[in-house]
């Protein structure tokens, strides 16, 4: 109805729940070429925030860890249930990856934009990470801030631009 109104009438078209519009400069219009970034009101936002903001790649305060499965082939304990509060006794067997988790791991889908979530406490036993999330551990940033952070507008918007899901 508002891309209607925009065509018939020549007034603006209003944001809804289903699609919202943006506007840009004649001159980032490169011909031939496909940039959705430009088209989406929360990419372009994302993008003013971090161009005022310090930023630094994640790589110089955090390892990022893609966990293996074991080579041995045995099953163990997961991070399986990712809930508030953190209960070892409701973790299940899965097949055994080389990552085992401590205390401040942050945990983040290797695929789409799944919840993030901190092991905010030590396991009472070994706990390993699934094959299906990256473990952040951090060095020079504290994880509570890392965890804030990545489950912001600002970072969701970035990870989905990221998919290609703009």
């Amino acid at each position: 109805l508002s891309i209607e109104k925009w065509v018939n009438e020549g007034t603006d078209p209003v944001d809804t729940d289903i699609c919202s519009f943006n506007s840009i400069s004649h001159e980032d219009i490169r011909p031939g070429q496909y940039n959705t970034f430009y088209y989406s009101k929360g990419a372009v936002r994302a993008r003013q925030i971090i161009e005022d903001e310090l930023t630094v790649k994640l790589s110089e305060v955090a390892d990022i860890i893609i966990p293996k499965l074991s080579e041995e082939l045995e099953y163990a304990v997961t991070l399986s249930v990712k809930e508030y509060p953190f209960e070892y006794r409701k973790q299940y067997e899965a097949s055994r990856t080389d990552v085992l988790l401590h205390k401040g791991d942050v945990l983040i889908p290797r695929k789409g934009l799944g919840p993030v979530y901190l092991l905010d406490k030590e396991p009472e036993a070994e706990l390993f990470a699934t094959t299906f999330d990256a473990v952040i551990r951090c060095k020079k940033i504290i994880p509570e801030y890392l965890y804030l952070n990545l489950n912001s507008d600002v970072a969701k918007s970035i990870i989905t631009y990221q998919e290609g899901s703009f």
